[in-house]
Formats: C-alpha cells, structure tokens, sequence
C-alpha cells in the first residue's frame, strides 16, 4: 500500500508511461485536427470519446473485455471514422488511453482497426411466440443458431418476444444476404432452428439487414404455423 493509495504495479506504471508517450506524440495534430473543427465537431468528438470511456470504466481492472461490449464501442468508432475519417479513431484512442491508460491495450485493435469495421454491417430481428416461457426457451435456440457470429450473446427476451436489438453489427458474411432468395440467410436458420426445435409452436417475426458498404437494405418477414414456415422478403 502506498502513501496515497495502492502501489501501482509494474505493468499499471508501463501503460501511463506508453499512454503519456502516446499523448505527446500526437498533441500537435490533435489540437490542429479540434481547430478546424466548428463547434459542433468539437462536441461530437469530445461526446465520443466519453461514450467510449463509460463504457468501459466499469472493465477497466479486467484482463480482457466483454464480448457485449464491442457492438456499442465499434457503433461509436464507426461514427467517429464515418464523420472525420480514420484519424478520427486515432484521435479518439489517444485521449481514451489518456484516461483509462490501463485498459487501452485491450481497446487499441476495436476502435482503431478501421478496415474490418468497413466490412460490417447492421442487423436485427424478432420472433413473436405464444408466451413468456416459450420466447424464453426459443431465445436458447436463436442463441445456439447465433454461435460464432457477432450476433453471439445478443439474443434478449421482453415479454413473448426474442430479438436481436436493431443495428446490432454482424458481417456480410456471416448474415448472408444473398442467401435471401434461396431462404438461407442467417435469419432463415434461426427461423427453422425454431421451428425444427418446437413444431408444435406458432410464430411470426422479421428481420433486417443493411450493408454499410452502401449495397442496399433487406427485410424479411416470416410466419411459421401448421408446420409451415413462410418467409416473405419485403
């Protein structure tokens, strides 16, 4: 225990040495790049970088950091870089590891890896069941379907619904939306995952699909009942 508080340990001491380095290497630029911005610019840039940092603070003594967490940082870096370009993301990151200088290591590759941000998109969608228990019990099997894409841990429950929140990222890829026609979108798997798992349940939902890259919107509804899954691409 220190003077004022728990001694520092060797690595704490190394990432505030690294985060100042880091700070005074790009205090020039940083302070040209917030003068040519008006004061709008000015905000949404200093509203950015704290949107960062609260939602990490409550991780910062972690060895590494929570796979719900990335969605929200990467939806604030996008907009970082959509609005000012990649050195908007770099900027960010620099005052981030000013203030959470222990934590930044594990940040550094999700706010600042601009090339695989550009290759995600945004998605979501929700099945409507019958009841509570059901939409519970259906939300494990959306789950299991979601493994191993981003949409992995973000399947929620309200009421008869489960969903996947709107604007939730997910890869070109991974959702497959050329899979549309041939009804073999990731969608269309959680859908029959469903109704493979309980034949004996109704239910009705959608999905939606846009790809950042500027190729369109897709929007999917579906009903299952009788034991015949519909789908209508909208």
């Amino acid at each position: 225990m220190g003077l004022f508080g728990p001694k520092k340990s060797a690595q704490e001491k190394y990432d505030e040495k690294e985060a100042k380095a880091l700070k005074k290497r790009y205090a020039k630029e940083i302070a040209a790049f917030l003068g040519e911005q008006n004061d709008n610019g000015r905000e949404f840039f200093a509203r950015s970088v704290k949107e960062i940092a609260e939602a990490c603070r409550p991780y910062e003594n972690s060895v590494s950091r929570p796979h719900a967490l990335d969605a929200g940082i990467d939806e604030t870096a996008w907009r970082l870089q959509e609005r000012f370009g990649d050195k908007g993301c770099l900027y960010a990151y620099v005052l981030f590891a000013e203030q959470m200088p222990h934590y930044a290591p594990y940040m550094k590759d999700l706010i600042l890896d601009c090339s695989r941000r550009g290759k995600q998109c945004q998605g979501s969608f929700k099945l409507e069941f019958p009841t509570r228990v059901l939409a519970d019990e259906m939300a494990a099997v959306c789950e299991k379907e979601a493994k191993g894409t981003l949409w992995e841990g973000k399947v929620e429950r309200f009421t008869t619904n489960t969903f996947v929140k709107s604007r939730t990222l997910i890869s070109r890829e991974e959702f497959h939306p050329e899979g549309a026609e041939t009804e073999d979108t990731l969608f269309h798997r959680i859908c029959r995952a469903c109704a493979g798992a309980r034949p004996d349940v109704p239910f009705t939902g959608s999905c939606a699909f846009s790809d950042r890259a500027g190729d369109g919107a897709l929007a999917i509804s579906v009903r299952y009942e009788d034991g015949s899954l519909a789908f209508e691409k909208r």
